[in-house]
């Protein structure tokens, strides 16, 4: 019964629905992982806040096993049209799943947490798709929506 919706999007798709109720059937199949995924301490901004400048840029991370992104396909959804989202991001960083919309920059540094390993790594692949001045912002809202586990070692 877990996964008895696994393949919507793709029957909406086979007949020929539009891209909006696509993405919200996969919006909703996102939402289900999230819920039945591994339970794990998100990271916190308290966990790096008086980390020196060395550490933080060695802190190990990985991706928060509840994260999901999707890359929106169809015409903004209207409860997300203030937004204007390239991306949606769902986290359960703690008992409730949330829903966060992200902009093409933040989508992309999201896609590099799985291949970053450290703190310094991510912050390099931010500053690549965006200036200093908003680089580690972008992170820091990547840790304050619970996309981020520190790895134990």
């Amino acid at each position: 019964l877990n996964h008895i919706g696994a393949g919507f999007a793709a029957f909406l798709g086979e007949r020929q629905y539009g891209a909006t109720e696509i993405d919200l059937a996969r919006i909703e199949w996102a939402w289900l992982e999230s819920y039945r995924s591994a339970e794990a301490m998100p990271l916190a901004l308290a966990d790096i806040a008086t980390l020196a400048e060395a550490d933080l840029l060695a802190f190990p991370v990985i991706l928060h096993p509840a994260m999901r992104l999707l890359e929106l396909a169809g015409p903004e959804l209207p409860e997300l049209a203030e937004f204007d989202p390239q991306a949606l991001m769902i986290a359960r960083p703690e008992a409730q799943i949330l829903f966060h919309p992200l902009t093409a920059v933040e989508q992309a540094i999201a896609e590099k947490i799985a291949d970053s390993a450290t703190m310094g790594n991510l912050l390099e692949h931010a500053l690549e798709l965006s200036d200093e001045a908003t680089a580690m912002q972008h992170i820091i809202k990547l840790i304050q929506s619970g996309a981020l586990k520190r790895i134990k070692g």
